[in-house]
């Protein structure tokens, strides 16, 4: 059945074409920081009117390209430590590079509209009670809905993170449950066999998982104590934190309660490993023999971390509604807050940097009132000017929901690959 669906989804894509880097920058500790990774070459396109779906819309422009070359991940241990984790072949980064050769994106798009087709793309997010017939993962292509994974429930668990890598898989949290992989069955559109689980422990919630090559895969379970795992899928089909399967364990600070430990939690492409505390304000980058080599106090509450190809960092501020790019010496080069928007911000969760330089960012509406939520905008693009150049309004046909995660399928770069994709 994997290698069907394999074949399936790579003759899906390729019918179509299914969005930032900047100068090198230093390691951690060096003397500079990098600039703004917005710096721009091109001149802003045309916008568009709002295509079929009706409810997606955009601003004036599509942005411009963004130079740069890029640098090596900072601080910490050389490509081998990956090598060894990923353990498939998909290797590591070695110091200084940017994570080797960008494998070919997984979908197409149309990046002059401005309706939902301007990216294929994978979408979930936390708290869908509006969504039917539950909270739902969302595969989109060509501006239409190709597959679904529901859950029986709307608003019972969370999605929050969700990731398709190179084979066609689907790899996805789930708050009350742990995490798991399905092999999307494209020919009906919806769900197909679960291939793996995590089956979390009594009184913990995941609400971070990343796959590392595809063989294994990083889980963040908060609880008391905290475990941040890396699994060998390849040792059995079910794992659970006290199995032969858990390659890795460390154990992250335990600070408040449950729910509010971590969100995205990330392997970097030298294989340490990146920690947004969203409930300490901070942002911890450890080796994997767990020394820090980095960290920034964002306060606030960061939800995500993801460093970039130039060196600096991208930190989401949850309920606080900022995104900032810090540099290595932890200066925020560039930013986007509430009042840069022509629209309401209310919590930014996952968050993408495209190799044009603009950038993906989710705009969760859980705190309002259920009837509000038709009014907000869940995700949308912006240039390195700040200039909002794609939103999706999306709660009819399909009704998205709130949003947390997105990956575009149309950026280069094999998901599997720690730092090859910048989300």
């Amino acid at each position: 059945m994997k290698s069907t669906t394999s074949a399936i989804i790579v003759a899906l894509f390729a019918t179509a074409e299914l969005a930032g880097c900047g100068p090198s920058s230093p390691d951690a500790g060096g003397a500079a920081g990098a600039a703004p990774s917005g710096t721009t070459t091109g001149a802003a396109g045309q916008g568009g009117s709002t295509t079929a779906t009706g409810a997606m819309t955009s601003g004036p422009g599509s942005g411009g390209a963004a130079t740069g070359g890029s640098s090596g991940e900072t601080g910490g241990a050389a490509g081998s430590l990956l090598d060894a984790a990923v353990g498939d072949g998909s290797g590591g980064a070695s110091p200084g590079g940017d994570g080797g050769g960008v494998g070919p994106a997984l979908g197409g798009g149309n990046p002059n509209s401005m309706g939902l087709d301007r990216h294929d793309a994978l979408y979930c997010g936390e708290w869908q009670k509006t969504t039917k017939p539950g909270d739902t993962i969302y595969l989109i292509k060509g501006g239409k809905v190709v597959w679904t994974h529901s859950l029986n429930t709307s608003g019972g668990d969370e999605y929050g993170d969700c990731t398709m890598t190179s084979n066609g898989h689907v790899l996805f949290n789930l708050k009350a449950t742990g995490a798991q992989e399905i092999a999307p069955d494209l020919q009906s559109g919806k769900e197909g066999p679960i291939v793996w689980r995590y089956n979390e422990d009594s009184g913990t919630e995941v609400h971070a998982v990343q796959p590392i090559g595809l063989d294994k895969v990083l889980v963040m379970q908060n609880g008391s104590p905290a475990k941040l795992m890396l699994i060998d899928k390849t040792k059995g089909a079910v794992c659970t934190s006290n199995m032969p399967c858990v390659e890795k364990i460390w154990h992250p600070e335990s600070v408040g309660g449950t729910h509010g430990m971590f969100r995205h939690v990330r392997m970097l492409a030298n294989g340490n490993l990146l920690i947004p505390y969203l409930s300490q304000g901070k942002v911890v980058e450890y080796t994997q023999d767990w020394k820090i080599v980095w960290q920034y106090d964002s306060g606030g509450s960061p939800w995500a971390a993801v460093r970039l190809h130039n060196g600096n960092t991208l930190v989401s501020g949850n309920q606080g509604g900022w995104l900032r790019e810090v540099s290595p010496d932890k200066q925020v080069v560039w930013s986007f807050e509430k009042g840069d928007a022509p629209f309401p911000i209310y919590v930014l969760q996952g968050a993408m940097r495209l190799s044009n330089g603009n950038t993906i960012i989710n705009n969760w509406c859980g705190p309002l009132s259920v009837t509000q939520w038709p009014t907000t905008i869940q995700v949308f693009e912006v240039t390195p000017s700040k200039q909002v150049v794609w939103k999706v309004q999306q709660w009819q046909e399909p009704n998205l929901g709130p949003g947390s995660s997105t990956q575009l399928l149309d950026e280069p770069g094999t998901p599997e690959k720690p730092g090859e994709l910048m989300r």
